[in-house]
């Protein structure tokens, strides 16, 4: 009698898509530091499930939006092709995650992250004022930030902005993770700052 064996292959998950928008200057402060040890987190929670794809606002240099409202009636910012803004936009569209990192900076994002969320307003354009809407699942959006003050005054502006920013994109923000008094680095126990990253559901 012949013994018949059946292999079944189990096709292998795909793994989650994490991109980082990262707004600090500072590759190695504690902005990163929290990036990190946030991402350690949900790669524990992920079983090492997981790609992560730095985005460096600084390194990119995106052209400011203009205003010019050209992407009213395209749906796409004129600037796209010279700084590579749309590559950008895929990578968004691509991930399950997309974490916004970025210090305060005079109650805000710095500059080059601020040119980066502000030219959103194609998609803006194109999901409210035209009304077709981005046609993307809602993925999961994260806002990490570190304020230099002893105070947490100003995370709720840089959430505001980033909540309009995720929403044109399609994104809930579903995590956030804040730390202040950076200025003063005999404050900073970088114990506290694991906490927090585990304090986080």
């Amino acid at each position: 009698m012949a013994l018949c064996v059946v292999l079944i292959v189990m096709p292998m998950s795909k793994p989650e898509q994490v991109l980082v928008l990262f707004g600090s200057p500072n590759k190695k402060g504690y902005t990163h530091i929290l990036t990190s040890l946030y991402l350690e987190q949900l790669q524990n929670k992920l079983h090492n499930q997981m790609e992560i794809e730095y985005i460096y606002a600084y390194e990119k240099k995106y052209l400011p939006c203009l205003g010019c409202e050209k992407c009213d009636t395209t749906g796409v910012c004129i600037w796209n092709q010279k700084d590579q803004y749309d590559q950008l936009l895929e990578k968004i569209q691509q991930a399950d995650t997309v974490v916004l990192a970025s210090p305060v900076y005079f109650s805000g994002f710095p500059a080059p992250l601020k040119a980066l969320i502000d030219r959103a307003q194609q998609k803006y354009a194109v999901k409210f004022k035209n009304g077709k809407g981005v046609n993307q699942k809602l993925r999961r959006g994260v806002l990490i930030s570190t304020c230099g003050a002893d105070t947490t005054k100003f995370f709720p502006m840089l959430q505001l902005a980033a909540g309009m920013f995720f929403d044109c994109l399609d994104i809930g923000i579903a995590e956030t993770l804040f730390a202040s008094n950076t200025d003063d680095p005999g404050n900073i126990k970088i114990s506290d700052m694991e906490q927090k990253a585990r304090d986080v559901k």
